[in-house]
C-alpha cells in the first residue's frame, strides 16, 4: 500500500470504530434482566432476522479496512476482539443486551470484509454478488405480500402499546370493508380477515387529538397473539399504515405506506373521516376530503427491511433510496461488467417496473430505476480500472503481511 493510501485507510478505520462505539455503547430503552436463555437466543424479537443482517453488515467496513492495514488473519482477530469488548461493556449499560449472535455475526462480517480484499474474484463470487444485488431490487414486492393468520381478531382503538405513544384523540367508528370493527373482539372475523387480504376500503371516524411526538396507533386489527393484520398510526402529522406480510413472518423490518402531512391543520374538536384505499394508485388515504396517494413503498425501499427508521423524514428516505439504488447498481456493474452487466440491469429494471405497476403493494419509481441503469453502466465502464486497483491492493497487502 502506498504511503498516502495507508493514512487514509487508517482514518477510515478510526471513523468506523467511532461510529461503532456510538451505535453500540449508548444506553437504550429498559429491557428485561439478562439471562442465559436470552443470551443464546438467535431470533427472538419481532425483527430478529433484520438484527442478524445488521450485525453482519456493520462489521464489513472494519474487516475491509483492517485487512488493508494488517492482513486478513489479523483483521478477523481484531474484529472478534472488538465485538467481545463491546458485548462485555454492554453488560453494565442500561437497555443494552449482550447476546451470542452479535459475537458470531460481527466476526462473520469482519471476515467477509477481509475476504473482499484478499479473495480472488472468481466466477461464482461475481455472480453471487450480482444475483444478490438483482434480488435485493426485486424482493420488496415479495416481502410485502399480505398474510392472514387464522386466529381470533380484535379491534383496537387508540391502543396503548409498549414502545409507542398513545394517541389522545377519540375513535368514534371503524370499518373494514362493510364490517364494523368495534374495540374488542371482532364477531365476523373471517369477513374482516378476507377484507384485509383483499385490500378493501378501511374507514375510521375520529376526533383528532394533540399531535403526538412519537409513533401512536389510531386503529388496529390484531390477533390475540398481538399480530397486527392492519395498523393505522400517526407520527407527527404523518399517517403510517402497516400490515402483516411475508417480511413480518420472516422477522424483518418493513416499510410503512406513508402519507406525509395527512393530519396537518385538523381541528381537535370536530370529527373527521379517514378513508384508506389500498387497491388504487399505490394506496390512497383521504382525510377531511384531502386525498394523499402513492403511499406504498417502492422497490428502492429495500433498505428498510433491515433498517427501521420510523421517524425518518421524507428527505432522508429519498436519500436512502438513492444510496441503496447506487449500491445495487455498483454491485451488478462491478461483478458482471460489459454488455452482460448492462443487460442484467436492463432486465432487472424492466421486471421491476412491471411488478410495481401490477402489484398494489409497491409503487413504480422511474427516477431510481433510471439511477440503477446509469450506475450499472458507469460501474461496467470503470470495472477494468477497479479490478486493477483491487489487484494492486491485494498484492500490497500480502507483501505487508509477509514482512511482519
Amino acid at each position: 500500500m502506498t504511503r498516502l493510501a495507508r493514512p487514509l485507510v487508517f482514518l477510515m478505520a478510526l471513523g468506523w470504530v467511532g461510529f461503532l462505539a456510538y451505535l453500540t455503547l449508548t444506553p437504550g430503552l429498559a429491557s428485561p434482566p439478562l439471562s442465559l436463555r436470552r443470551f443464546f437466543c438467535i431470533v427472538c424479537t419481532h425483527a430478529g432476522t433484520a438484527d442478524l443482517i445488521r450485525n453482519w453488515i456493520l462489521f464489513l467496513p472494519g474487516g475491509f479496512a483492517f485487512a488493508l492495514l494488517y492482513g486478513k488473519r489479523r483483521a478477523v482477530l481484531m474484529c472478534a476482539v472488538l465485538t467481545l469488548m463491546i458485548e462485555t461493556a454492554q453488560v453494565w449499560l442500561p437497555g443494552r443486551d449482550p447476546v451470542f449472535h452479535d459475537l458470531a455475526l460481527n466476526a462473520l462480517g469482519g471476515w467477509t470484509g477481509a475476504q473482499l480484499v484478499t479473495a480472488g474474484w472468481r466466477g461464482w463470487v461475481r455472480w453471487s454478488v450480482a444475483g444478490t444485488a438483482a434480488a435485493a431490487w426485486l424482493v420488496p414486492a415479495l416481502l410485502l405480500i399480505p398474510l392472514s393468520p387464522h386466529q381470533t381478531l380484535y379491534g383496537l382503538w387508540t391502543p396503548r402499546l409498549g414502545g409507542m405513544d398513545s394517541y389522545e384523540g377519540q375513535v368514534l367508528d371503524a370499518r373494514v370493508g362493510p364490517v364494523s370493527v368495534p374495540t374488542g373482539r371482532v364477531r365476523d372475523d373471517d369477513r374482516v380477515r378476507e377484507a384485509i387480504a383483499n385490500r378493501e376500503t378501511v374507514t375510521v371516524t375520529f376526533t383528532p387529538g394533540p399531535t403526538p411526538t412519537w409513533y401512536a396507533p389510531i386503529f388496529m386489527v390484531s390477533t390475540g397473539r398481538q399480530v397486527g393484520l392492519l395498523m393505522i398510526a400517526t407520527r407527527g402529522d404523518d399517517i403510517h399504515v402497516h400490515g402483516h406480510n411475508v417480511a413480518r413472518r420472516l422477522r424483518l423490518d418493513q416499510p410503512a405506506a406513508l402519507a406525509f402531512g395527512a393530519l396537518a391543520d385538523l381541528p381537535q374538536d370536530t370529527p373527521v373521516t379517514l378513508t384508506l384505499e389500498r387497491d388504487r394508485d399505490s394506496g390512497c388515504v383521504t382525510v377531511d376530503t384531502v386525498e394523499h396517494c402513492r403511499m406504498a413503498p417502492s422497490l428502492a425501499d429495500g433498505w428498510s427491511f433491515v433498517l427501521d427508521l420510523t421517524s425518518a423524514s421524507a428527505g432522508l428516505r429519498a436519500f436512502l433510496r438513492a444510496w441503496w439504488t447506487v449500491c445495487l447498481g455498483l454491485g451488478i456493474g462491478l461483478a458482471v461488467g460489459g454488455l452482460g452487466g448492462v443487460g442484467l440491469a436492463t432486465l432487472v429494471t424492466a421486471l421491476g417496473l412491471v411488478i410495481s405497476t401490477v402489484s398494489p403493494d409497491v409503487r413504480p419509481d422511474l427516477l431510481n430505476s433510471a439511477v440503477l441503469m446509469l450506475t450499472t453502466g458507469a460501474a461496467c465502464a470503470l470495472r477494468p480500472w477497479v479490478l486493477d486497483a483491487r489487484e494492486f491492493i491485494r498484492e500490497a497487502t500480502q507483501r505487508t503481511a509477509a514482512t511482519k
